[in-house]
């Protein structure tokens, strides 16, 4: 019996848990990854240039392309209000951002992204 116990704690040990895919259902912080141009700006200044990685509802991944400081700051993304966010970390050209307000048009996005008929809906006129 105690043989039999052994090899289950063996094949136990052998067994990896897989994390779910991502989906549109994703909590707020599964993130949608994409390599957006974007501009980040600090009060009245014209911003300097960044690429967004990956984003969620709550905030972002973002390579620079120079120092920021922590202040709040502004993240500009084509076709968006800007969004005001502050950076909470930072690892070389990278920086995580908190947004001040929630994002629901990421959910959006992710739907969109996730929908395999979307492309049948698009307006080709």
């Amino acid at each position: 019996m105690s043989s039999q116990r052994a090899s289950n704690a063996q094949r136990s040990s052998n067994v990896r848990v897989l994390r779910s895919p991502s989906s549109a259902k994703s909590p707020a912080n599964n993130r949608l990854h994409v390599n957006w141009p974007a501009k980040i700006s600090a009060g009245a200044d014209r911003g300097s240039g960044c690429t967004v990685v990956n984003i969620s509802r709550t905030g972002a991944c973002l390579t620079l392309g120079q120092e920021a400081d922590s202040v709040p700051l502004w993240l500009i993304v084509d076709k968006m209000a800007p969004i005001s966010a502050t950076i909470v970390w930072r690892e070389g050209n990278c920086v995580g951002v908190c947004f001040g307000k929630e994002q629901s048009w990421v959910e959006e996005a992710s739907e969109q992204r996730f929908d395999p008929a979307a492309w049948l809906r698009t307006d080709l006129g």
